[in-house]
């Protein structure tokens, strides 16, 4: 299982990444929506934020970690982004694995 490691410190604006497939990136043209759902890595429940697109085109995507999204819930978490598709369809991003995000508190 391959991962993905993002050191997150609290409040950070925002967390992005392009969307690839076989090493290019993929067309969001015809995307509607992305959500990324995010878990503690040893225990807890799954959390929901809604995305954003950066760049369809160039298969940017983005969750906004502003507020105190995580201020209470420092620690490793699994994430990946959900992205629905005008056809009914979604995928999920990476395909295989999970983004690792480590929240840490106080980070300079």
């Amino acid at each position: 299982m391959k991962e993905y490691f993002y050191p997150i410190k609290t409040n950070l604006p925002r967390l992005e990444v392009i969307v690839s497939g076989d090493g290019a990136a993929v067309d969001l043209t015809d995307a509607t929506g992305v959500i990324f759902l995010h878990k503690p890595r040893f225990t807890g429940s799954v959390g929901i934020i809604s995305g954003q697109f950066a760049n369809k085109g160039s298969g940017a995507i983005y969750v906004d970690l502003t507020g105190t999204i995580f201020a209470d819930d420092v620690g490793p978490r699994w994430g990946r982004f959900i992205v629905y598709f005008q056809n009914g369809g979604r995928r999920s991003y990476p395909d295989w694995g999970y983004i690792n995000v480590d929240i840490i508190s106080g980070l300079v």
